[in-house]
């Protein structure tokens, strides 16, 4: 499923999965996805490369339908860290790190997206973001970014404060995503 039929942003959603297949194909046909340069980039540090959202499903006792936009949210911080960013770093992703920025081959920001404020959704972001700070100074700035307008447990927003994670809630608007800075 690339998008739902009956939702204001299915036009848009088609574009953006249509976009992506293309600008993929192309990189195929030119040989970019199969060098030695290509598998290492794809390695831990690679470059930044965009995440699922789409409808996804999956079988337990019964079947479970559920629209991600993980990738979506991903990509909004991304654009919006990009356009600060200093020469000299460099914006990257791995599979354990939804988005970092690196100066000098050394992690100095650490993003992690959850699409929920639950309890282990936030257990999972803190762990996330502690152990992979690879930071030999401690200077590492890490980030959660969590749904704008759902509550965060008041002793979990305390062990954000005294791990020094900082918080971006974000808001889903149709097919736009808002981003808002806010203080653990």
């Amino acid at each position: 499923m690339v998008a739902p039929v009956d939702a204001k942003s299915t036009a848009a959603d088609i574009a953006r999965f249509v976009q992506r297949a293309i600008e993929f194909k192309d990189a195929v046909k030119r040989g970019e996805t199969n060098t030695p340069q290509a598998r290492a980039a794809q390695r831990r540090y690679g470059n930044y490369f965009d995440e699922f959202s789409g409808k996804k499903r999956r079988r337990r006792i019964e079947e479970i339908e559920y629209i991600s936009r993980h990738g979506d949210i991903v990509d909004a911080v991304r654009q919006w860290r990009r356009r600060t960013l200093k020469s000299g770093k460099k914006i990257f992703k791995d599979a354990y790190v939804d988005l970092g920025v690196q100066a000098r081959g050394v992690v100095r920001e650490i993003y992690e997206v959850k699409t929920s404020c639950e309890r282990q959704a936030l257990y999972t972001a803190i762990g996330q973001v502690v152990v992979h700070d690879a930071s030999p100074d401690g200077d590492c700035k890490r980030f959660l970014v969590l749904p704008d307008g759902e509550a965060i447990p008041e002793d979990v927003t305390r062990a954000l404060t005294r791990a020094d994670i900082s918080l971006i809630r974000f808001t889903l608007q149709e097919d736009k995503i808002r981003l808002s800075t806010t203080s653990t």
